[in-house]
């Protein structure tokens, strides 16, 4: 059975920095291009090589995920009380998912239609060129 683990990290609040150092990533790139060159990496080299894509991937999906929190939360009194305190930046655009609530009914808004429509030609009207602004002929 699958187990699920939380694991809490501090997260720089630089998410750019979120990334591999450039001696890391210079090697990992030497490595890479030394492969596309035809060069053939040495056992050692393409773990590390594996293993470096694995961390930079990993660390791309974290700084993706530090962009986005969820928190768990409860609705007292009207109001929406967080289980833990979050720091968020003034101004922030939330989005609120209820769950276990019942969805209200959207309502229905449908286009118009002639209850007739073989009278269609009673609603003809023309404009008259030249005619003043808001006077309109009966066709």
């Amino acid at each position: 059975m699958p187990q699920q683990v939380l694991v809490k990290l501090e997260l720089p609040e630089d998410l750019e920095r979120l990334q591999l150092p450039r001696g890391v990533s210079e090697r990992l790139h030497g490595l890479l291009d030394r492969q596309d060159r035809g060069e053939e990496l040495t056992r050692e080299e393409r773990r590390e090589a594996e293993g470096l894509v694995d961390l930079a991937e990993f660390l791309s999906l974290l700084k993706l995920r530090a962009q986005h929190a969820t928190y768990e939360a409860t609705v007292e009194n009207g109001q929406i009380k967080l289980s833990e305190p979050a720091h968020l930046p003034e101004n922030a655009r939330v989005y609120v998912v209820v769950t276990g609530a019942e969805e209200a009914p959207k309502p229905f808004v449908g286009s118009p239609h002639l209850a007739h429509p073989e009278k269609a030609r009673d609603f003809l009207k023309e404009v008259a060129p030249g005619s003043a602004p808001g006077i309109i002929r009966q066709g």
